[in-house]
């Protein structure tokens, strides 16, 4: 099986699309040691950072923020506020005003709050507010204040910053504790986030016909494997990717019924056994998040003389999502 070390160059040559869902540190809502700090307290106040690096250094538009929790259940407060406002720095202090600055977004103010959360799986606190993030103007933090609560849980942690304070009555504490056991979070533009995949459209040609297909999930920071069946047996061809969809027709060309399905950024020769199966390429997908949302696509050829007077036939097209 070949591995294709040039990816990571046609990654960043290739189209990007906008990835709306955003996670620190990582997508697995299953994963990390369980903490109830801050949604199983009473009362909180608590802040942690997504750094620029995380929301992919690419400016969104932020509508929602999950949590990861241990167990199902309904959370209930009397009052929750949460804020968002831009962080210069990687460490935050344990002064509470000091860190969220001025000018702040109110994402939620509401009393009488109630959130129904799922185990083990990203859920979303509705928000009222949107924030509009650039990342040249520094990391993202997260603010979260309420009193009055019940019905939290433990929640999925990992081993980033927190400053909190738990279980006061009346006014918050200015100061607070750090520690690097923060919650994972996701932030979302509200919508349902995509996912890595690959899709097959167009179609190949020839007796078998040719056809290319993924395996695996594409994600930043993991490898997938694509394959070719249907070819001449005992052969040669190769693999291409392009960053455009294409469909166009070759017949004129002498190869009949053949499709050119995508534009040629870069190929990969390979070769076919006797059963008319190309060798697998794996494809390792730099762990960058300013690859997350890039599109590129997938086809390939086989030289195969007795198919057509041009002596080649083409695979279908796949289309190959990243995300994280």
């Amino acid at each position: 099986m070949r591995t294709i070390t040039s990816l990571a160059t046609v990654l960043l040559v290739s189209s990007v699309a906008a990835q709306n869902c955003w996670y620190a540190p990582s997508n697995t809502p299953t994963v990390g040691t369980c903490n109830s700090i801050p949604l199983g307290q009473s009362s909180s106040r608590y802040q942690c950072l997504m750094t620029a690096d995380d929301l992919g250094q690419r400016p969104t538009i932020i509508r929602a923020l999950g949590f990861a929790s241990c167990a199902g259940g309904t959370m209930t407060a009397s009052r929750m506020l949460i804020r968002f406002n831009y962080f210069q720095g990687a460490t935050l202090g344990t002064d509470f005003a000091t860190n969220l600055g001025t000018g702040e977004v109110t994402m939620l103010n509401t009393t009488s709050f109630s959130w129904t959360y799922a185990a083990n799986t990203w859920s979303d606190i509705p928000l009222t507010g949107t924030f509009t993030y650039i990342p040249t103007r520094g990391n993202l933090l997260i603010d979260v204040e309420f009193e009055g609560a019940s019905g939290g849980a433990s929640f999925h942690r990992d081993t980033r910053q927190r400053v909190y304070a738990n279980n006061w009555t009346g006014t918050p504490p200015a100061t607070g504790s750090s520690s690097s056991a923060a919650a994972k979070v996701r932030v979302t533009d509200g919508n349902a986030c995509s996912v890595g995949a690959f899709t097959n459209y167009g179609r190949g040609c020839g007796a078998g016909p040719l056809a290319v297909a993924g395996t695996g999930t594409p994600t930043v920071g993991t490898t997938v494997t694509l394959a070719m069946t249907g070819g001449r047996a005992s052969s040669a061809g190769a693999y291409f990717l392009g960053a455009t969809r294409l469909n166009i027709d070759l017949s004129t060309a002498g190869m009949t019924g053949c499709f050119l399905n995508t534009d040629l950024l870069a190929i990969f020769g390979t070769a076919f056994d006797g059963s008319g199966a190309a060798t697998p390429i794996q494809l390792p997908i730099p762990a960058d998040n300013t690859l997350v949302g890039a599109i590129i696509n997938w086809s390939g050829f086989n030289l195969d003389a007795s198919a057509n007077p041009f002596g080649i036939t083409t695979a279908n097209g796949v289309e190959m999502k990243i995300a994280n």
